[in-house]
């Protein structure tokens, strides 16, 4: 065995750890026959491959200084480090056209015609032009009481306001559906004389024209006539809106569409109203001509922004 060749060896294409490898140390000096195990050879063995970035072959970052970036130099046709080139942004604020500079927890960007810029806002409350409908407030009255009324509404974010309607019902039969308006979160109710100018269109499925009312002027608006609350009637449904409540100075306009039954007959009552004073609008009661408000729900107000 120990005539015979290396290359003469069988081959083995498996290696272990503890396997010896047969080593020349010093082959030009005075050589001398070694082993060595395959796991202390490859402990031996300079680690392959870059283990920091500044040891790629086309890097030269050896020192970066705190804020510097890796920038491309043609030159040297290599990576070096250095400073942000002036001019650019470090935040999305720092860019021309955002306006953001302390934006609140679940805002978006959205875009501002007025200014041409960027600015954070709450979602469905754009700062600008035309924007969606956003949810305000919801009154259920679960038991009978003199009127179905909502105060907690108003924002100088809108305006534009939807008072939704579903099911009110009348505790005493055959009466007229009214609204009144406040100035003051509800406290009073504006009542005197003279304070609405109303008209409206009264259409009946069993009927083949439709029946023109209006009130003028008037201590409420009449916004349906003679609802009746027998059998299993539904009672008024649909919406109402009210234009720019908050713009002191100027009377206050609105418009309604709602819908009644009465035994096999669908009612449907389109009309409009003029609130004749001409302070904030920040309350709104509907209530019947007699008798309490049975039930109801005012899904109110949804507000948006308009053209202007």
């Amino acid at each position: 065995m120990a005539d015979t060749k290396l290359i003469d060896l069988p081959p083995t294409t498996t290696l272990d750890g503890g396997d010896l490898l047969y080593v020349v140390t010093d082959p030009g000096g005075t050589p001398v026959s070694k082993h060595i195990t395959i796991d202390d050879f490859i402990a031996t063995m300079p680690p392959s491959g870059a283990s920091a970035l500044d040891d790629l072959t086309d890097v030269n970052a050896p020192t970066p200084a705190s804020g510097e970036v890796l920038t491309w130099d043609p030159t040297p046709g290599e990576w070096v480090a250095a400073p942000l080139p002036p001019g650019r942004a470090n935040a999305l604020d720092d860019l021309t056209d955002v306006d953001a500079t302390t934006p609140a927890d679940g805002e978006v960007l959205t875009w501002d015609a007025g200014t041409s810029s960027w600015k954070s806002a709450a979602v469905g409350a754009p700062s600008a032009g035309v924007g969606p409908l956003v949810f305000l407030e919801e009154v259920v009255l679960s038991s009978p009481a003199a009127s179905l009324h909502a105060e907690n509404w108003y924002s100088a974010d809108y305006d534009v306001y939807i008072f939704e309607l579903l099911n009110v019902k009348n505790t005493v039969n055959t009466q007229n559906f009214c609204m009144r308006v406040s100035t003051d979160g509800g406290a009073t109710w504006v009542s005197a004389a003279s304070s609405y100018y109303w008209a409206w269109n009264h259409a009946a499925s069993g009927s083949s024209g439709g029946v023109v009312g209006s009130g003028a002027p008037d201590t409420e608006v009449t916004l349906f006539t003679q609802v009746n609350n027998t059998g299993n009637n539904e009672g008024v449904s649909g919406p109402l809106r009210l234009f720019r409540p908050g713009v002191v100075g100027a009377r206050k306009t609105g418009l309604w569409q709602f819908y009644t039954a009465q035994s096999a007959d669908i009612f449907s009552t389109n009309g409009s109203f003029l609130a004749v004073g001409t302070a904030a609008i920040n309350g709104i009661q509907f209530f019947f001509a007699s008798g309490n408000v049975a039930s109801g729900v005012c899904t109110e107000p949804e507000g948006r922004r308009s053209l202007r």
